[in-house]
């Protein structure tokens, strides 16, 4: 019985470990809360996530201010 609680606890820590880790071509989770900010290119995106999301493909994008551009 301590044999499988042992595997079962190893299972579980690799399958936890590698659901963590986010590859890049991932689509990310936006959440539908629309409180528009202004990125650093111009753009106005629907909320903080949005810009997160996109800092992804371009780390040099910052917040510019919160609100429309």
């Amino acid at each position: 019985m301590k044999f499988f609680s042992l595997i079962f606890f190893f299972v579980f820590i690799i399958m936890a470990s590698s659901t963590s880790l986010r590859k890049d071509d991932e689509p990310c989770l936006i959440p539908y809360i629309y409180r528009p900010v202004c990125g650093s290119d111009g753009v106005t995106y629907s909320n903080s996530y949005a810009l997160e999301c996109e800092r992804k493909k371009n780390p040099d994008l910052k917040l510019a201010h919160e609100g429309p551009c």
